[in-house]
């Protein structure tokens, strides 16, 4: 019987998610993971808190809704509190997965984080997913990195002239495998826990920002179809 994890980062949702939909297609039983890696509420080099206290109420909104989502579909996200890569590894202890599925990071903290998993779980095999982009590099008119345009403008009309197409959406599942025995989900973090006195918001605030799935294609549906504001968005990029 293989087993697989669904590891979560920045990739908080169930609507086309192509890591979790390989993954439950491929595999008998599926882990649905989120760690609240500690160094992400640490200092940075100038001696600043990484994590805000509005950022950190955004997150636990977010993870919170993950989890009502993935419960609705018969299933249980497992949260962990600590290193991510020591975490996981006392996941595979208890669960002996032998995959991990994942959506990649790009900047440079979040690929130091992927190497320290890779190099905590030696024996495991990764798969990791772009997740956060439009197109697929595959598709784009470019034959290699060295080639891709540096500027906006040079690559829109490169991808405009050869008219590439957006890949279709994975769809959102509607059920999900069961939560293993003897796995336990672990506890959602209160934002005192992680540091951070709940925020006030300004009154005078454009946008009063809320975690989670449903919030966000709610955001999408409002900025692309209701207002159409992509439509003169080059008129208005510059007056922030």
């Amino acid at each position: 019987m293989s087993k697989a994890i669904v590891w979560f980062r920045n990739d908080l949702r169930l609507h086309d998610h192509e890591a979790l939909h390989t993954a439950i297609a491929a595999h008998d039983e599926v882990l649905f993971v989120y760690v609240f890696e500690r160094f992400w509420w640490g200092n940075d080099a100038f001696g600043m808190r990484k994590t805000g206290a509005f950022r950190t109420k955004f997150l636990l909104e977010s993870v919170q809704e993950l989890r009502v989502n993935i419960q609705s579909r018969g299933s249980d996200l497992v949260i962990r509190h600590g290193d991510t890569g020591a975490e996981l590894r006392k996941i595979q202890e208890e669960f002996n997965f032998e995959h991990l599925y994942f959506h990649l990071g790009f900047a440079d903290e979040e690929t130091k984080l992927e190497e320290s998993v890779k190099s905590e779980l030696a024996d495991v095999s990764f798969h990791g997913f772009d997740g956060a982009t439009l197109y697929r590099w595959e598709d784009l008119p470019f034959d290699s990195v060295d080639k891709f345009s540096n500027g906006f403008t040079s690559f829109r009309k490169k991808t405009e002239k050869k008219k590439i197409e957006v890949r279709p959406l994975f769809e959102t599942p509607s059920a999900l495998p069961e939560l293993p025995q003897g796995i336990t989900p672990g506890t959602l973090p209160e934002i005192h826990g992680l540091g951070w006195d709940e925020p006030e918001t300004d009154e005078r605030a454009a946008l009063a920002f809320k975690g989670g799935e449903e919030e966000g294609l709610n955001r999408l549906n409002h900025y692309f179809r209701e207002t159409k504001k992509l439509s003169y968005y080059k008129k208005t990029r510059n007056g922030l």
